[in-house]
């Protein structure tokens, strides 16, 4: 597994999204630079995927327990956006409300993440793996 940086601006895009609609799921794509960067970790010399970008879905279904596109042309638009600037598509982050559920990423979030996959597949981008960042 690599080794994963979070820009301070992504971190910060990231819980206000989850605070703008604190008492629902709220969701989103995370972005990194093409390049990996490299980093001193435990004295080593280290690539890091550096997480520089955060992008919330606005046109999300929200509920306490889940999020789901609810206007996937929107969703499409993202991609298509977040590919012309250049960035590299990491995965995901959406939010777990308490008390309705833990900080642990469920067989839901997998079959979520599985699902996005696969959107992103049917417009032509292939993704060998996803990070999903759960906010609790």
């Amino acid at each position: 597994m690599d080794s994963v940086l979070i820009d301070t601006d992504c971190v910060a895009t990231i819980v206000s999204s989850a605070l703008e609609v604190y008492n629902k799921e709220t969701s989103g794509y995370i972005m990194s630079r093409p390049n990996r960067i490299v980093k001193k970790i435990e004295g080593k010399r280290t690539r890091v995927v550096n997480l520089s970008y955060a992008y919330p879905f606005q046109t999300d279904k929200r509920t306490p327990t889940y999020v789901f596109h609810k206007n996937t042309s929107a969703a499409t638009r993202v991609i298509d956006s977040l590919f012309a600037m250049g960035v590299e598509l990491i995965g995901g982050f959406h939010s777990h409300i308490y008390p309705h559920d833990t900080a642990y990423i469920s067989d839901n979030d997998v079959a979520y993440a599985i699902g996005e996959m696969k959107i992103l597949e049917e417009n032509g981008i292939h993704l060998n793996r996803w990070l999903e960042l759960i906010i609790a």
